[in-house]
């Protein structure tokens, strides 16, 4: 059956057609159909892969198809990273690694998970087929001492009916939360330590100030994850204040599914060992098993 559809491709000359083919039947992805192809894909299990790694990758698979709810215009950076991940465990061909990689690069927000992730990649020899391309990647991030971006706070509060001196607040702490973070220079780390401290205290201001989450009805789809982001990157003390505030704003549309996950995964791995969702894979957390995560799923109402 394969063979007589490439013929049919060769003869016809069903270029689109064919590329919109399922990998699992093609047996190679695509870049320009690579998040279909994700979707229909069932991996197989080469050689020198365990079966717990398998299981491991393949939890990722279905947690990208869920989190994207099969559709492939929802696949973002998180989606990509995991991808990744994934076909690295699997051992997939390298022209396949090369997709992931290329679809994570070309994700708007990379350099945030190329820093991330950055001692996870030198550090595990999982990551050693793309550790040169992801040191150039990261080598041609912004600078932290590179102007910042010019954005018009006034225009995009008026367009979207919103607080602009709100708005304005929270790109403020938007910048402050990345000023230094893919920063290497010395120095640098404790800088941005002071800065997330000045956040935090901001954002619990803010908190008690609204009683509600900072989140897409009063600042938009731009600023909807900058709360979040100054949780994220606090304490576990923090976090445990704020998911229940955080998994409110996700029922209520404020957030994305996926950072709520991947606040899950980081308070959960600080406090219980273990992450559920697989989105935090540079701190060593181990996956839970499936019975906890199904009971996470349930108790957080996602999908």
């Amino acid at each position: 059956m394969k063979y007589q559809l490439s013929i049919m491709c060769l003869v016809w000359g069903l270029v689109s057609s064919c590329e919109a083919q399922p990998a699992k039947e093609k047996g190679m992805f695509s870049y320009p159909n690579f998040e279909q192809q994700v979707l229909a894909f069932t991996p197989e299990q080469r050689a020198g892969v365990t079966e717990k790694s398998y299981y491991y990758a393949e939890m990722i698979l279905d947690e990208v198809k869920s989190a994207t709810k099969g559709e492939p215009e929802n696949f973002n950076m998180a989606d990509y990273m995991n991808l990744l991940s994934a076909f690295l465990t699997l051992n997939e061909p390298q022209a396949h690694i090369d997709i992931a990689m290329k679809k994570l690069l070309d994700a708007e927000g990379h350099c945030k998970y190329l820093n991330a992730f950055e001692r996870t990649m030198e550090e595990n020899e999982k990551y050693a087929p793309v550790r040169e391309k992801w040191r150039s990647a990261l080598a041609a991030c912004q600078d932290a001492d590179a102007p910042i971006e010019a954005f018009d706070i006034e225009a995009y509060a008026t367009d979207n009916g919103l607080d602009k001196a709100l708005v304005a607040l929270m790109r403020r702490i938007e910048i402050a939360d990345q000023r230094y973070r893919l920063s290497q220079v010395e120095g640098n780390r404790e800088k941005q330590r002071a800065l997330d401290q000045e956040n935090q205290q901001r954002i619990d201001s803010l908190y008690v100030a609204h009683g509600a989450y900072i989140g897409r009805s009063m600042v938009g789809q731009k600023y909807e994850a900058v709360m979040w982001a100054v949780i994220q990157h606090s304490d576990a003390a923090m976090m445990g204040r704020y998911l229940p505030v955080v998994h409110q704003a996700y029922l209520n549309k404020e957030i994305g599914q996926g950072p709520f996950k991947m606040l899950i995964d980081r308070y959960y791995g600080l406090t219980e060992g273990y992450q559920v969702f697989g989105t935090q894979s540079g701190f060593g957390f181990e996956l839970a098993d499936e019975v906890v995560k199904q009971s996470i799923v349930r108790r957080y109402n996602l999908d």
